[in-house]
């Protein structure tokens, strides 16, 4: 018995370590950085045993949101990219802070085949702390407030990515959830931008 309940809780401690729980999309956050039990956002769903599950229809992005400076950014914006990757974090989750350097070099290395992230935030009241933590990791992909239907997209946890076309069209069969290593986010945008 001691060793099942050392394992549920090895593995909840290693969950906590990949992504952050809570749903991303505008809901309160106390002076802890938690989110509060309240959504306005559509989960992708609940399989029954409790992974999330892929939506029947894709979807499609549809968004008029502001950057982190407050310029205006659209769906339109994104039309010239073959491989869009929106990356769902925020600046309270330590898994998503993790990663974003590596995310960094990644834009950095595809950007000239068509390759684009948006990093998509939605804590209201943190704009300097992300602008902090864009500035400490280079980064130079669009980090945008979480706007029009893009919470159709998240899950319960951030990190969550999707992966779309130009034309905002999802093309991921479901989301990546949880921070993946920079080799590990290597292979799977090869795998996109081949397929694209």
């Amino acid at each position: 018995m001691k060793k099942i309940i050392a394992m549920i809780f090895l593995l909840a401690l290693t969950a906590s370590l990949i992504s952050c729980g809570g749903k991303s999309g505008n809901r309160p956050v106390d002076n802890a950085g938690n989110q509060e039990a309240t959504s306005t956002g559509t989960d992708f769903g609940e399989a029954e045993n409790n992974e999330t599950a892929a939506p029947s229809d894709a979807g499609q992005l549809d968004f008029s949101t502001t950057d982190i400076d407050g310029n205006p950014y659209t769906s339109d914006d994104i039309k010239d990219a073959k491989v869009v990757m929106v990356n769902f974090w925020e600046p309270w989750c330590g898994p998503c802070v993790g990663e974003i350097g590596d995310l960094a070099k990644l834009y950095e290395e595809y950007k000239d085949r068509g390759f684009l992230i948006l990093g998509v935030y939605s804590t209201e009241g943190q704009d300097e702390d992300v602008r902090s933590i864009i500035t400490d990791n280079g980064v130079t992909y669009p980090v945008i407030k979480s706007g029009g239907n893009m919470s159709e997209f998240m899950t319960a946890y951030v990190p969550t990515t999707v992966f779309a076309d130009g034309s905002g069209r999802i093309i991921s069969a479901e989301p990546e959830i949880g921070a993946h290593s920079y080799d590990e986010w290597k292979a799977i945008i090869e795998d996109y931008l081949a397929k694209a």
